[in-house]
């Protein structure tokens, strides 16, 4: 039997595509940026690790918009599958804090506004926190302005 999160899981698949980052993944150069840049280098979202990940739950404001968008489907799929760890925690907050959303098309900002109510949904909290709805709210708010078909955006393969 399908769940619902091995749908949001089976969504992210399809309309987030496998691709790699030309320049660098973290905008910054430090110590920090240059490790991010060195695991996120040729590699998918896909095949970036869990360990990794999980470590790193709070990098995403520190990626380059085109690594924010190649790699975001990484960290919303270990959110979804440990909702109350870390990960999960810095994506529902990341999602709704003016993240770069230029580089996704409204399919996918509708899958990561249904990943986020799923991750939401299986946290400690609960969909009914009174701080969990202000968030998804606000991811809601941010994800849904997305344009249809940006420019610059290669549409989801079916």
């Amino acid at each position: 039997m399908t769940t619902s999160r091995d749908f949001a899981l089976a969504e992210l698949l399809r309309v987030f595509p496998q691709v790699l980052v030309r320049g660098r993944a973290a905008q910054h150069v430090c110590a920090e940026c240059n490790d991010i840049c060195d695991h996120l280098a040729q590699r998918t979202w896909a095949q970036v690790t869990r360990e990794f990940l999980s470590s790193n739950c709070d990098v995403l404001p520190l990626l380059s918009p085109e690594a924010y968008s190649a790699y975001l489907a990484a960290w919303l799929r270990e959110a979804l599958l440990c909702p109350d760890e870390g990960v999960a925690t810095m994506v529902l907050i990341n999602l709704g804090s003016s993240p770069p959303v230029s580089g996704f098309n409204a399919e996918q900002a509708r899958v990561i506004i249904s990943a986020a109510r799923e991750i939401a949904s299986g946290s400690i909290w609960g969909p009914d926190d009174e701080a969990t709805e202000r968030s998804i709210a606000a991811i809601e708010e941010t994800w849904s302005r997305v344009p249809a078909n940006p420019a610059g955006v290669t549409p989801s393969k079916r």
